[in-house]
């Protein structure tokens, strides 16, 4: 098992000018001042993951969605289990009746062949009032589709919690990502910018060398062209950083334009156990999305069962108690009391109940399909971030020494350009070199740290406990 874890003088007219303007002009450099402490930039400490992720909780609308659907579906069991207590009701009614008394009178002569005619007089009306009054109780006692739905309720109540869980591991990962990939897009614009200096420095170099005959005017067309495609770059790196800052954005409601850096020593740490087999039967296991998909089939299951209660019979337990009042000439009241043991069974409903049983059975196995292929994706995405994870590590070693190399370069290239043996061209090329190399080596570190992070969330141990140890490696 995987464990990752502010005396007097009389004063002349003239000098009482220069007071009063002085006066104006100190209340006018006192606001001013004020202007400028109120509107002036203020400068706030970097902001480190933890924080982004503090914010996040609070503010990612992806997160409160599934808190709200956990909650939605943690009503599913209590709903399940009160279909076993008695159904109580009352119901009343009251009111006025008229009833008029009508005397008929038929033909005195009768006539089989002829029609009867009748004579229809108001012998009177009578109004009276009436009232009734029932309490009734049905109590469940044999119901096999109450009992299989509580199966059904439990399963909803797993999903809601595991559900709720990978929403949590999803933004813990799209925090990490989109911190990273700021600060990816910031190394990004930083190598555009030093690119640009550089060449632009090169370019002034390049055009006062030419104006005294030190060099050709094919080297200062190069360098001008070079300039020109190093501030489009440059122009699309700002674009960047805004796209990614707006990511962030999204996530914690807030831009943020001062993050930490990872520090230089970072570790490199590699997966603990070493063996990716013991992280794929984890994540085979242990990966929430394949435990959803599991229930989901068992939730299946369970409906199958559920419907096929429809064939059992239904008993059930029914007691009333009724009281009735009449007005009127012939006043009167009653009461009834009724229990009762109901037994309902249906027969035959154009075997409905079998078609609906055979269209769960075809989604059942459908979801055991979908059972097999996500566990295939996670396995497939286990087994890359395992190999990301040592592939980044051997990756940014690498890095780094090849920026030591890049290094050394420039400054030969730069010491062979002071003594005409190197071309102003040579040394915007070992420049861009080194500046490449500083953008790729800390590239390299991001994908190393959200390999490691992918792969715990495999196997389902992603937690805050990640971004609180990678967050002691910033600065």
């Amino acid at each position: 098992m995987v464990e990752l874890r502010h005396g007097h003088k009389k004063l002349s007219p003239q000098c009482n000018v220069i007071k009063t303007r002085q006066k104006v002009f100190n209340f006018g450099l006192r606001h001013l001042l004020l202007l400028i402490l109120l509107y002036a930039p203020v400068t706030s400490q970097a902001e480190n993951l933890v924080d982004i992720f503090q914010l996040a909780i609070e503010n990612d609308s992806e997160l409160k969605a599934a808190q709200s659907a956990k909650q939605a579906l943690l009503t599913k069991e209590p709903q399940a289990y009160s279909k076993f207590y008695p159904r109580i009701s009352a119901e009343s009614s009251t009111g006025k009746v008229s009833q008029d008394l009508i005397a008929a009178a038929n033909a005195t002569t009768f006539d089989p062949f002829s029609q009867v005619v009748q004579d229809e007089s108001l012998l009177g009306r009578n109004i009276y009032s009436q009232f009734n009054a029932k309490l009734s109780l049905v109590q469940p006692l044999y119901d096999v589709k109450i009992f299989r739905n509580r199966k059904v309720a439990e399963v909803d109540t797993v999903k809601a919690e595991l559900e709720y869980r990978i929403a949590q591991q999803d933004l813990i990962f799209r925090v990490a990502e989109s911190y990273f990939n700021v600060l990816a897009s910031t190394d990004e614009l930083n190598f555009a910018r030093s690119e640009k200096n550089a060449i632009t420095r090169q370019l002034e170099q390049t055009k006062q060398r030419f104006q005294v005959g030190l060099t050709a005017v094919t080297d200062v067309h190069e360098a001008q062209a070079r300039h020109d495609l190093a501030l489009a770059q440059e122009i699309k790196a700002e674009t960047e950083v805004a796209k990614q800052q707006e990511i962030l954005r999204r996530i914690t409601g807030t831009i943020h334009n001062d993050l930490m850096r990872l520090k230089v020593d970072m570790p490199l740490i590699p997966p603990s156990p070493s063996s990716i087999v013991d992280w794929t039967d984890a994540a085979r296991s242990q990966n929430f999305d394949v435990a959803v998909i599991k229930y989901d089939a068992d939730k299946i299951r369970y409906q199958m069962e559920v419907m096929r209660g429809e064939n059992f019979p239904k008993i059930e337990l029914r007691a009333s108690y009724g009281y009735n009042k009449w007005g009127g000439p012939y006043s009167q009241e009653s009461t009834d009391a009724i229990i009762a043991l109901d037994i309902n069974m249906s027969l035959f409903e154009g075997n409905a109940v079998n078609y609906k049983v055979a269209e769960l059975q075809h989604k059942f196995d459908e979801a055991i399909f979908k059972v097999d292929l996500k566990e295939k994706m996670v396995l497939q995405i286990t087994r890359q971030a395992y190999l990301g994870v040592l592939a980044g590590m051997s990756y940014v070693k690498a890095l780094q020494q090849a920026l030591q190399s890049s290094e050394k370069a420039l400054r030969a290239t730069n010491a062979g350009f002071e003594v005409g043996t190197r071309t102003a061209i040579e040394v915007l090329d070992a420049q861009r070199e080194l500046f490449r190399g500083q953008r790729d080596y800390a590239s390299a570190r991001y994908e190393y740290l959200l390999n490691t992070l992918q792969l715990k969330k495999a196997v389902g141990l992603l937690s805050i406990d990640d971004l609180e140890q990678i967050n002691n490696w910033l600065e």
